[in-house]
């Protein structure tokens, strides 16, 4: 069995950071790594487990304009939800969870 899936990998703009979500069922996850090329030196800047029900799928990022913080959606394969986190270096608050996709 493996650890789990890679589901969704994007470029985060600027460079040096990768948003990478993983899926199977119990060890879903979101994750940031900041990358230096020059070094060949790769960190995990943010990271958080789903619940061990959810299986995760893609995500992406986008900057909230009114307050500027830079939301991760984390989309869910069966149970159809879209999970928000506000990416905090170092740290990982959940947000909104949206329960059904339209």
């Amino acid at each position: 069995m493996p650890m789990y899936f890679t589901q969704g990998l994007e470029a985060a703009p600027g460079g040096r950071r990768l948003l990478l979500s993983g899926g199977w069922y119990g060890v879903s996850k979101v994750v940031i790594l900041e990358y230096d090329m020059s070094s060949c030196d790769i960190k995990e800047v943010f990271k958080v487990n789903m619940e061990a029900s959810l299986f995760g799928e893609g995500l992406t990022q986008l900057v909230d304009k009114e307050s500027g913080d830079r939301l991760v959606y984390a989309l869910t394969w069966r149970q159809r939800k879209v999970l928000v986190f506000k990416a905090v270096h170092g740290s990982a608050e959940q947000g909104e969870v949206v329960e059904r996709l339209e």
